[in-house]
């Protein structure tokens, strides 16, 4: 009898809880703010304490504070939202409209490949390994981590400082738990990173990085994901001196109150909360986020999840092995964002959540090799080796980088990737491009592409066709770029 009373509470608070909406409660103000601090200064102030407690005398409670955002979360009825938007020091209201979507998918042998393709051979042989970096892995989950072969030398070397959950706040090991709770998405990611077998085969290359760990949302993909997690993890991770962070979760659509789903024009650099404080963290903050861009490339959603959308985030999109076209799934930058995205690419077997850990395993290593420089040089050095760096757009962002380049870039060295720029009015244009390796990228203008098409060379040349609605196509191998312009 009683535990079938309990289970009547319990499902009378979950109904109760699932009638409320989730939202941001931005502040207007701190009023505890200083004239003399900078705009970054200020960003570290809490969220003032007279607000929450104001709230919680009205019976809200507050769920998560952010101080960048100025922010808290919290659950409100149709009643409270009214009440609260009518206080003073209330400067908005958001829904928290953000659905879990991993980008998932690895193996043994995308590890070598992918390594291969931007010549990563170059840190592992100069032993960058990521030594003295910190990095941050947000993500949904990391069960098994410490039985997986791949990270046994992470957890032998005691190299995990930190872990916070954010879903189970009183599950201390990050490791254990139910699948239905706590997948191992995140350990795969870990994998890509860090991951090594034996003394030789590597599948990333900041082996001996320190790592702090954040769950922050299920890997039931049925649960409605909460960006707010995000960010607390984020903040959290910056306060342990963490700048470098990895996170292959997207947010898009999904909800099971489809009414909730983001639309692809959401998806402008700038609206959204998560979207928001990713651009404080690597503007304002000095960090280098690292995100995968999404894997609704061949879905009605298309464009890159958020955050991955933020200026200030390196975005990392998929590309093929053989032939570096986009991969199908690989989402693509929105047609009207002011800023290139996806940053940069490179192969992934089935998911860009594989495809940016690669990326940041690298940033690390090159962080240990030039701790002098700053995340915007070595941000700028990975685009400029890329094999697209002279004429980026919306399905690989600048290609994939090349670690030789890049190393030769931070020593001084200039970007020597060619570009060749041809006018025609024909209807057809034959070019030198001496490579098998060749991809045509369609575009309605200088970024945007419309299409992608492989092309075979025939004794060093290509025949490049006028296609309907294109007004420029970039024929792009590893090693030169040709832009055509249809007159």
């Amino acid at each position: 009898m009683k535990k079938s009373l309990l289970l009547a509470c319990i499902t009378l608070f979950s109904l109760s809880l699932h009638a409320q909406q989730k939202y941001w409660i931005y502040f207007k103000d701190k009023t505890q703010e200083v004239p003399t601090l900078s705009k970054t200064e200020l960003y570290d102030l809490p969220v003032n304490q007279a607000y929450l407690d104001s709230l919680s005398q009205l019976g809200i409670t507050a769920r998560t504070n952010s101080k960048w955002l100025n922010a808290t979360t919290a659950y409100l009825s149709q009643n409270e939202y009214e009440s609260i938007s009518n206080l003073g020091f209330v400067k908005a209201l958001s829904p928290v409209e953000i659905h879990f979507r991993e980008h998932s998918g690895t193996g043994s042998l995308q590890a070598v490949q992918v390594l291969n393709q931007m010549n990563a051979d170059t840190l592992i042989a100069l032993g960058w390994f990521g030594k003295g970096i910190k990095i941050g892995i947000i993500d949904g989950g990391f069960l098994g981590a410490d039985e997986a072969d791949e990270l046994i030398h992470i957890l032998s070397n005691k190299q995990v400082a930190a872990y916070k959950n954010y879903i189970e706040k009183d599950v201390t090991n990050p490791y254990t738990g139910s699948a239905r709770y706590q997948d191992n998405h995140g350990t795969k990611v870990w994998t890509m990173i860090a991951g090594r077998s034996g003394s030789e085969k590597y599948f990333g290359t900041a082996t001996e990085a320190m790592f702090y760990l954040a769950r922050t949302d299920q890997g039931d993909k049925e649960y409605r994901g909460e960006e707010d997690h995000w960010v607390a993890a984020v903040e959290w991770m910056y306060e342990q001196g963490v700048y470098l962070i990895n996170s292959s979760v997207g947010y898009s659509t999904g909800f099971n109150d489809a009414s909730q789903n983001y639309s692809p024009s959401d998806v402008d650099g700038s609206s959204s909360a998560i979207t928001k404080a990713a651009n404080i963290a690597t503007k304002e903050k000095g960090m280098t986020i690292v995100l995968a861009a999404g894997n609704d490339g061949n879905n009605k959603f298309k464009v890159v999840s958020v955050p991955a959308d933020a200026e200030g985030v390196i975005t990392v999109g998929a590309t093929d092995i053989r032939n570096w076209k986009r991969q199908y799934y690989s989402s693509i930058g929105p047609e009207n964002l002011k800023h290139i995205k996806p940053d940069l690419s490179c192969y992934s077997v089935s998911g860009t959540s594989f495809a940016a850990p690669v990326i940041t395993g690298l940033i690390a290593s090159l962080q240990q090799g030039f701790p002098e420089a700053t995340p915007q040089e070595i941000r700028k050095a990975l685009e400029q080796s890329a094999h697209l760096s002279q004429l980026p757009n919306n399905y690989l962002g600048y290609g994939v980088p090349n670690i030789k380049k890049a190393i030769d870039i931070l020593n001084g060295g200039k970007n020597k990737t060619q570009r060749k720029i041809i006018k025609t009015k024909a209807d057809e244009v034959e070019v030198m491009m001496g490579s098998d390796n060749l991809v045509a990228f369609y575009k309605s203008d200088a970024v945007n592409v419309l299409f992608q098409k492989l092309l075979i060379s025939r004794n060093g040349k290509v025949t490049v066709k006028r296609q309907k609605e294109a007004k420029r196509t970039t024929v792009a191998s590893p090693e030169n770029c040709v832009e055509i312009i249809w007159e």
